[in-house]
């Protein structure tokens, strides 16, 4: 699967946020003209984001202001849900996104019995820091403002940064400095098929038939060599893979002997 663009996690959560606000009387929004100064308006204004989002279609779309309040909550939920942030919590759902899934997933099938004082106060947490992350990513600080949609930002690979040549090799090959700030841009005509983790996606097709038929590719490109002419050459078949172009991505079989049938080239040493 390349992207599923609806955002599952985000949107079950809404749902235990919404119950957490039933029965707690400061999540409530202040003045929508000026910027919220309570956790519980903060977490009302997310409450309201989310509750728009949820009934379009929950979609994770880059163009969308109250997807980058469910892809803020995401992130925090992820973090405030490991062992570290609150043991109450992950003692029964496990750590992290896992946790935190198994959480909502957990809220939905069973309501208000699972919810505890430290899953409520888990789930205004999230919100209250999910607002301080996306905000500076906002239009303006009423969520009635964030339904229309936001010009696309241009994405970086995030974990494909701090790549220059201390010492150029004689075949043109580079070290790696990670003190430098040079990135690998994406434009805005990548946006939309790479969002899954700004600028990040990894494309594969397993066959489960015929592993040997799989196809896969890592970006931005086969070489993690940035003088190499193949360090982001995979951008666009990857484009092409999320336009429904299967094929568009190179093969990546488990056998030896179809490795080398398949190779551009080898270098064997001694």
């Amino acid at each position: 699967m390349h992207f599923d663009d609806e955002g599952e996690l985000p949107r079950l959560y809404r749902d235990l946020l919404a119950y957490v606000a039933g029965r707690d009387a400061t999540i409530t929004v202040g003045d929508l003209g000026t910027e919220p100064t309570t956790t519980g308006d903060r977490a009302a204004r997310v409450l309201d984001a989310l509750t728009s989002w949820v009934a379009d279609g929950a979609h994770m779309r880059t163009t969308d202001a109250r997807a980058i309040v469910a892809a803020a909550v995401m992130s925090r939920i992820t973090t405030l849900s490991r062992w570290q942030a609150n043991p109450a919590v992950a003692c029964v759902y496990g750590g992290a996104q896992g946790g935190a899934s198994f959480m909502v997933k957990d809220f939905e099938a069973n309501g208000a019995a699972i919810v505890s004082e430290a899953v409520a106060d888990l789930v205004v947490q999230v919100a209250d820091e999910a607002w301080a992350m996306a905000r500076p990513d906002l239009p303006s600080a009423d969520p009635a403002d964030w339904a229309t949609p936001v010009a696309a930002a241009d994405r970086t690979i995030g974990y494909q940064v701090n790549f220059t040549c201390l010492r150029p090799g004689p075949t043109g090959s580079c070290s790696l400095d990670p003190s430098h700030t040079t990135t690998v841009a994406l434009d805005r005509s990548y946006t939309e098929s790479l969002n899954s983790a700004h600028g990040s996606s990894y494309p594969m097709t397993a066959r489960f038939d015929d592993l040997e038929a799989s196809r896969a590719l890592l970006p931005p490109g086969a070489s993690e060599d940035p003088a190499s002419p193949y360090f982001h050459d995979g951008l666009v078949d990857i484009v092409a893979k999320a336009s429904g172009d299967v094929d568009s991505i190179p093969v990546a079989p488990r056998d030896r002997a179809t490795v080398d049938a398949t190779a551009i080239s080898t270098l064997h040493f001694d």
